[in-house]
């Protein structure tokens, strides 16, 4: 609950039509000081709220009149706030063990180590 909230907000302050100087001065500050406050949240609230940022998606794509700029908003939700960890709201790996663990299932059969750097 407290994830689809916070999506929320976060993309309203970005979706938010009323762009005066006033407002958008106020809403860059909102926004930086919810990306500080997030600069540490664990694995399993990234989870949360990547979660939270599908949901509400597919609710906005579910609505009879779509809202266009919160349909995107809500398509790069974690990659706008996270970074390049993410694709969309779809973590690149979940963890270091899962890149350990696709790189020992590999073989030499099927690459070399030097077409995939990651795996070194």
């Amino acid at each position: 609950m407290m994830a689809d909230a916070l999506v929320y907000a976060v993309t309203y302050i970005n979706c938010r039509e009323d762009e005066t100087e006033e407002y958008l001065h106020d809403d860059v500050g909102a926004l930086e000081s919810i990306a500080g406050l997030l600069a540490d949240v664990t694995d399993a609230e990234k989870e949360a709220l990547a979660a939270a940022a599908k949901s509400a998606l597919e609710r906005e794509q579910a609505r009879a009149s779509p809202r266009d700029n919160f349909v995107e908003d809500y398509s790069t939700w974690m990659e706008d706030v996270f970074g390049e960890e993410w694709v969309g709201n779809v973590r690149k790996w979940s963890s270091v063990t899962s890149l350990k663990n696709v790189c020992a299932t590999k073989t030499a059969s099927t690459f070399a180590t030097d077409e995939d750097p990651s795996c070194n």
